[in-house]
């Protein structure tokens, strides 16, 4: 056990309330700045949201809110990393919105796991979904020939179903090419942990879903 420590700022790097403590230390972060964009904070992760009419006061505004939460920052001996820092623009005259100082345009971006694209596509992260479930598909097929049928059903909602679903309110209004693509996974995956006797797969997790 690590021998006690006095701290006047800061929380100590891995501790069990470290997360806490932080969030606890931030959480006036989005009242400091309602006057100049929305925020929204998960952990060390800070997104500010901005709207306007014109793409050149967006310019001015996203400026004015950085700055703001630099202010913040530096007040509160925090430190921003603003090589992290990224910036994307959703609209018809996205393209049209001067660039921010020392601050990275990006087409797509992860929040929270989601891949979002400036046109709302969700092609992107279809991509890396579509990725993520072949490879919970490869796994559960080698449990299933290793172990039964009821081990690789816990295996495939703990690996694939898991995926499958995070964000779907989101995505899921996606065109129907990239619907398709995750279907035909999905199906796949049915057919591997269903494919016994002459019950379609379709009829099986009908029937396992209302049991």
């Amino acid at each position: 056990m690590s021998k006690p420590l006095q701290t006047n700022r800061g929380v100590p790097q891995g501790s069990v309330l470290g997360p806490v403590l932080f969030i606890l230390f931030i959480n006036d972060m989005p009242y400091y700045l309602r006057n100049y964009c929305e925020t929204l904070t998960y952990a060390d992760d800070t997104t500010l949201l901005l709207s306007t009419k014109s793409p050149d006061d967006l310019a001015i505004n996203t400026y004015v809110a950085l700055n703001m939460a630099y202010q913040y920052c530096s007040g509160n001996d925090l430190v921003a990393n603003p090589s992290k820092t990224k910036q994307i623009v959703f609209g018809r005259r996205a393209e049209q919105t001067p660039y921010i100082p020392d601050i990275e345009r990006t087409d797509e971006i992860k929040f929270l796991g989601i891949t979002i694209d400036t046109k709302l596509t969700w092609t992107p992260h279809i991509d890396s979904l579509s990725m993520k479930l072949n490879t919970s598909l490869y796994a559960i097929r080698r449990i299933k020939s290793i172990t039964t049928t009821d081990v690789a059903r816990t295996a495939y909602f703990g690996l694939f179903e898991s995926h499958l679903r995070y964000g779907l309110a989101a995505w899921g209004g996606t065109s129907m090419n990239n619907l398709t693509r995750v279907l035909i996974l999905q199906k796949r995956q049915y057919g591997l942990w269903l494919a016994s006797n002459h019950l379609t797969a379709a009829e099986k997790l009908t029937r396992h879903s209302t049991s």
